[in-house]
């Protein structure tokens, strides 16, 4: 008996969480009501203090879930860029441990890739939302190739849990790992404004 490997490609989902017990179970959860099924999820736990690692264990035994304790705490950069050596995804997506994904927006940047062959890097509209998510806000901008590049230029329109981009080619142009101490969600976007387009889809 054969068994045929799926012709869909592989998403990790990157999430890096410290003491994040009042948003983590949303989070993952909405990973895990994601229409495309084809994720594996790198959870980074950068030493949380609080019941984080109780929740992610007691409600997430799903193996795509893959969670990684750090035994110490690295901060936030280190430990995003320890957590991209364990992507073994076609693309990588970000998520925040204080962010929700709409249950589409997986197979919805998958489309938009196969659509659109020369893209590498994607993002989407957002919506703003309270502690209690409750909206109260919009994170819109251009969708038009050049004022994406324009507005980038001078302002970082993009939320960094919108986005999506691929692996290899990512690696290849050295857009990761990140160097910035701070804003490295501006870093990538730079970089990747050196040798190619970065798309945005215009939905929430």
């Amino acid at each position: 008996m054969i068994k045929l490997r799926s012709s869909k490609k592989k998403i990790s989902v990157l999430i890096t969480v410290f003491n994040g017990e009042d948003h983590i179970e949303k989070c993952l959860l909405s990973l895990k009501l994601q229409t495309y099924k084809n994720w594996e999820a790198i959870i980074i736990d950068d030493k949380s203090t609080d019941n984080t690692l109780k929740i992610i264990k007691k409600c997430f035994t799903d193996k795509r879930f893959k969670l990684i304790a750090l035994k110490k705490n690295i901060g936030r950069i280190r430990a995003v860029n320890y957590g991209l050596t364990k992507c073994s995804g076609d693309y990588i997506a970000i998520l925040d441990s204080d962010d929700i994904a709409n249950k589409n927006r997986l197979k919805k940047q998958i489309e938009f890739f196969k659509k659109n062959k020369q893209a590498k890097i994607v993002a989407s509209f957002a919506h703003k939302i309270d502690k209690k998510g409750k909206i109260i806000g919009k994170f819109i901008g251009p969708t038009n190739i050049q004022e994406i590049k324009n507005t980038l230029m001078t302002f970082n329109f993009i939320p960094h849990s919108t986005i999506m981009y691929c692996q290899k080619y990512a690696r290849k142009i050295k857009a990761i790992p990140y160097k910035f101490k701070y804003a490295i969600d501006y870093e990538l976007y730079i970089k990747f404004l050196r040798y190619t387009d970065v798309y945005v889809i215009p939905e929430i």
